[in-house]
C-alpha cells in the first residue's frame, strides 16, 4: 500500500534491523519459555530474510547506477 506521498507503508531497513537486534538480545538473554523462544526465533528469521532481500535490492540498484555511469563516461 502507498501513502499520498507515494511512499510505501513498508518498514524501513533501519526499523527492521532494530527489531532484529531486539529479538536477538531477548533470545541471548534467555529466561524465556520454550514457546516464546521459538516464536522469537521465527520472527528473527523472517526479519533477517526481509533485511537480506532489501540489501540485495539496493545492491542491484547500485550496480545499475554504476553501469549507467560507466556507460555514460565511455561516450
Amino acid at each position: 500500500m502507498t501513502s499520498s506521498t507515494g511512499a510505501t507503508d513498508e518498514p524501513t531497513f533501519e526499523a527492521l534491523y532494530s527489531r532484529l537486534e531486539e529479538v536477538s538480545m531477548r533470545l541471548e538473554a534467555g529466561n524465556l519459555p520454550l514457546a516464546d523462544s521459538i516464536a522469537l526465533y521465527e520472527e528473527g528469521m523472517r526479519l533477517a530474510q526481509h533485511c537480506q532481500t532489501m540489501l540485495a535490492q539496493v545492491e542491484q540498484r547500485i550496480e545499475r547506477l554504476r553501469d549507467t555511469y560507466e556507460d555514460g563516461a565511455e561516450r
